[in-house]
């Protein structure tokens, strides 16, 4: 509501105790559906199983999985196996290298990049054509990226 229709929203979800399995998944998928921000939402998650339960709840809802450098990524691949209907990934930004980007852009999947504190990288993410570059000062590399972008950046600010 706070942002009416000109915001895109990046959702992360984390594991943690829950009364019940996919209860989160639902909920979160419940509500993207009720404020009418499916087409522009995506939800983020190290887990390939909530992604999985999401996708299940909502199918409409677009997936990111995010990894880190402890990830398993089958050998010759820069990214883990992605769940079912997952289109995008969501990469620590020590893991983004010019190759992984046009692997990538060559398999149709999108890349939210995180968290990246510095303009000259982020810069770089967007040249590279990130989906979004994820930071912590949204004030500090916005500038680079729109320089890149234009006025629509491909930002996001983590909370």
């Amino acid at each position: 509501m706070r942002y009416g229709s000109a915001g895109r929203f990046l959702v992360e979800l984390k594991q943690g105790p829950s009364p019940r399995t996919g209860l989160l998944e639902f909920r979160v998928a419940a509500l993207l559906s009720q404020l009418s921000v499916l087409s522009r939402a995506m939800v983020l998650s190290f887990s390939a199983d909530m992604l999985r339960r999401i996708k299940d709840a909502e199918p409409r809802v677009e997936t990111c999985l995010n990894f880190d450098g402890g990830t398993y990524r089958p050998t010759g691949r820069f990214w883990p196996d992605l769940p079912r209907g997952c289109e995008a990934i969501g990469p620590n930004v020590a893991l983004v290298t010019a190759r992984l980007m046009a692997e990538a852009r060559e398999a149709g999947v999108a890349v939210q990049v995180w968290t990246v504190n510095d303009p000259e990288m982020a810069r770089q993410m967007a040249v590279w054509g990130a989906s979004s570059v994820i930071s912590d000062d949204v004030a500090l590399v916005g500038p680079a990226v729109r320089a890149v972008t234009g006025a629509k950046p491909p930002l996001s600010l983590v909370t």
